[in-house]
């Protein structure tokens, strides 16, 4: 049995080059419902590889929907919400902060949540129950059907790589973190 993650291509979104804190969620809703762009696409190697499992799945967010549809015309088995990126907190405020890059401020705000920092936006505590409910669900898909490819996320695959290393599953190399980049798991 194999589970192959994959990191999205790179998405139709350009970050601001300096932002408000105010203006930040804006940028994380407009990043979450960007899509791929036209110029981002997947190697011959991912190509080969997405035409050689037997079931393609996908979050719901269109950078991951778009990016299995590059990879082959075999038909999405599963695009789901809980297969989706770990969402970033949003602070509602309107407090004068000085304007940051907003590469900076994400940054902070990954920090944020990874010491427990959740406003508007799903726990790091949920998130992992979320990626070990995906991970059985990728599992149980590749009992079924052998080869599964998870067009995903960045932090999400990360997560959901640990979860497989827990059960055993032994990786061909590190945790795909570049866009089209990947990496497949045995059992």
């Amino acid at each position: 049995m194999k589970i192959t993650l994959l990191r999205h291509g790179k998405p139709d979104f350009k970050i601001p080059k300096r932002a408000a804190i105010k203006d930040i969620a804006n940028a994380i809703k407009g990043y979450d419902n960007a899509g791929i762009a036209a110029d981002s696409l997947p190697p011959q190697s991912a190509i080969d590889m997405a035409n050689n499992v037997n079931v393609i799945i996908c979050s719901h967010l269109p950078r991951s929907l778009e990016s299995a549809k590059k990879l082959t015309q075999q038909p999405i088995y599963l695009s789901d919400a809980l297969f989706r990126e770990a969402s970033l907190p949003r602070p509602n405020s309107n407090r004068s902060f000085p304007q940051l890059s907003a590469a900076m401020w994400l940054t902070i705000f990954r920090l944020l949540w990874l010491m427990g920092y959740d406003k508007n936006g799903e726990s790091i505590v949920i998130t992992r129950k979320r990626a070990k409910r995906a991970t059985e669900t990728l599992v149980e898909l590749a009992q079924q059907h052998q080869h599964v490819l998870l067009a995903g996320h960045g932090v999400f695959n990360y997560l959901l790589a640990k979860e497989l290393k827990k059960l055993g599953w032994k990786a061909s190399k590190k945790s795909p973190r570049e866009y089209w980049e990947y990496t497949t798991y045995e059992s």
